[in-house]
């Protein structure tokens, strides 16, 4: 299911999914879903967090600089 962050907060009022992915251009806009993402999972009881960076991407990005 793919959601914009607009759509976000309105999704959080379900029950929470196992895993999610998020992706975009704007910075700002990944944080805040992360939180209200995070936000949720505590008010669910769930305490466990995993992170997966795109490495190579950053360097890419680095690298353009």
């Amino acid at each position: 299911m793919q959601l914009s962050y607009k759509q976000l907060a309105s999704h959080l009022t379900k029950p929470i999914k196992q895993i999610y992915l998020i992706t975009g251009n704007e910075f700002f806009l990944q944080n805040e879903a992360a939180r209200l993402i995070r936000e949720k999972a505590m008010q669910s009881g769930i305490n466990e967090r995993k992170l997966y960076q795109d490495s190579d991407g950053l360097q890419e990005l680095g690298s353009g600089m």
